[in-house]
């Protein structure tokens, strides 16, 4: 898909564009033509940034939705949460991770939370730890499983299906 716009940058910048273009009131009845996370096809755009080599600008975005299209109240959701679409996004993404459909990656993003552990179908268990995570320390600086670090923009299925723990390094500075 980068290829059609021709370089990473002009990617980078259209999709910028599109993000910024998003409604500035959460649950609005007319979203209008940029980012709205109720529009399932629009639920995994944050995570392209790192497809251009931007994984900061991921980081940046992710947080900003968990942060601005979530909320407790009656207006707490873009759309609605069709099957749990909405809700595994949150999830997942407060997690500091999403799946890429039909495939076995997580893109890696920013969580929000300090730890979680996830009791996996095999009995296992994932720790995840967020060291320094707040409010504008957003950026993930380096991120380890079992103390091995991983380099690249996400993690296989089979990487952390055996259980262990994944570990956030975060920083409110990008890498």
């Amino acid at each position: 898909m980068i290829s059609l716009f021709g370089s990473d940058e002009f990617f980078v910048s259209e999709l910028e564009s599109f993000m910024k273009d998003a409604s500035p009131k959460r649950a609005a009845i007319d979203p209008g033509s940029g980012f709205w996370i109720g529009n399932q096809h629009d639920i995994h755009t944050p995570y392209l940034f790192s497809d251009a080599g931007r994984s900061d600008l991921t980081q940046k975005w992710v947080r900003w939705t968990l942060d601005s299209r979530f909320a407790t109240g009656a207006d707490g959701l873009d759309g609605n949460d069709d099957g749990g679409t909405l809700s595994a996004w949150y999830v997942f993404s407060s997690l500091g991770f999403y799946p890429l459909a039909g495939t076995d990656k997580y893109w890696i993003g920013s969580p929000c939370v300090d730890s979680a552990e996830l009791t996996l179908s095999n009995g296992s268990i994932l720790k995840i730890e967020a060291v320094n995570q707040s409010e504008k320390n957003i950026y993930v600086s380096s991120v380890t499983f079992n103390g091995r670090e991983i380099t690249g923009n996400y993690i296989s299925h089979d990487l952390i299906s055996g259980g262990g723990t994944l570990r956030f390094n975060m920083s409110n500075t990008a890498k």
